[in-house]
């Protein structure tokens, strides 16, 4: 007697075929930066609402930009040490081993590191303000990964239109001629899609730096760098503030801190071993630890240097030395030959 039922036999599960098969994960070195730097403008660029009215980039996109736009940058710069020799990536590239680099087993080197052997063992010439935004970068990066940021975003944005500009410039002449052909066409689409995307970001920043020309002319012999966003538009004396991202000092004292920060990395940027921080003086003139050596951009004459107080906003153009180091202003009478600190612990022993 047969069964009432019988099971009914599952379906033989037929080959994937493949338009099933899901993509494998490959981006080389460049396209791997490009695809950073696609990222980072998709954050930055300002999209336009229903109304028409702009919609400017959030607190998400500018932590997204910036941590997209530090992993491009050691990306791309990496690729062109590779592309010289693959032994130049690793940190120790005298205990190198291809195995362990194809197989991505080894530690390599940092961005400074990687910025001294472009230079000085591939031979590259780089531009040393954009170095010094690369730097920057960098700190950013870190403040925003390890331990938070508060920062201007109109200073995360002008950093990173910067950077931006630089990579594409790097990718244009010294990566580029280098990529295999069959990649070379990628490249150039990428690129071209950033390229304009990055031009409505410098725009903007361009418009905004032109409504702030009037501001900064009237006060051009004491506007110097902004350390937080890199533009000409830091101006001493009370209140100490950036006109562009809107970052403000409490002090003289402070802001001359962070303006010889900067003023290092400038330096670095030029020269790997110029890494001494320059030093900050006393004002003569009221009597504050906010004297620095500086240039002001917007002055007929950006490289002249002159000695500029952050707090009170005086300038001086010559200064004599004391015997401790300090500056003294001996312009009306040269017999002065001790700075304001020396006189305070003289007046004090007395």
């Amino acid at each position: 007697m047969s069964a009432p039922w019988a099971p009914v036999p599952s379906p033989r599960p037929e080959p994937v075929t493949a338009s099933l098969q899901r993509t494998p994960v490959a981006f080389p070195p460049v396209l791997n930066g490009l695809d950073y730097l696609d990222s980072v403008v998709s954050h930055l660029s300002d999209d336009e609402e229903p109304d028409g009215r702009d919609s400017h980039p959030t607190p998400r996109d500018l932590k997204y930009a910036v941590l997209h736009l530090q992993a491009a940058t050691e990306v791309l710069l990496k690729a062109r040490l590779q592309q010289a020799h693959w032994t130049l990536v690793v940190k120790d590239p005298g205990r190198a081993s291809h195995q362990k680099f194809t197989s991505g087993d080894f530690l390599s080197c940092g961005t400074d590191e990687t910025l001294e052997r472009l230079r000085n063992i591939v031979g590259l010439e780089l531009d040393a303000q954009q170095l010094e935004a690369v730097r920057k970068l960098g700190k950013t990066r870190n403040a925003l990964q390890h331990y938070g940021l508060t920062q201007s975003a109109h200073a995360v944005e002008a950093q990173t239109a910067t950077v931006l500009d630089f990579l594409l410039t790097f990718i244009n002449e010294h990566l580029r001629p280098h990529v295999p052909t069959a990649e070379q066409a990628l490249v150039d689409a990428s690129m071209e899609g950033i390229r304009h995307r990055l031009h409505t970001i410098t725009r903007l920043i361009a418009t905004r730096m032109a409504g702030l020309r009037e501001t900064l002319d009237a006060c051009a012999d004491t506007t110097v760098h902004c350390p937080e966003c890199g533009m000409a538009a830091l101006v001493a004396g009370a209140p100490i503030s950036c006109r562009f991202c809107y970052r403000q000092w409490s002090d003289g004292e402070a802001a001359a801190e962070d303006y010889v920060w900067g003023a290092m990395v400038r330096n670095v940027a030029k020269d790997p071993h110029d890494n001494e921080t320059p030093p900050i003086h006393w004002c003569p003139a009221c009597s504050a630890p906010a004297l620095v050596k500086a240039t002001c951009p917007l002055t007929e004459a950006p490289d002249y240097a002159i000695h500029l107080c952050l707090g009170c906003a005086a300038v001086f153009d010559r200064l004599g030395y004391c015997h401790c180091g300090g500056l003294l202003d001996n312009r009306f009478d040269e017999t002065v030959d001790f700075c304001l600190d020396c006189a305070k612990r003289m007046a004090t022993k007395c």
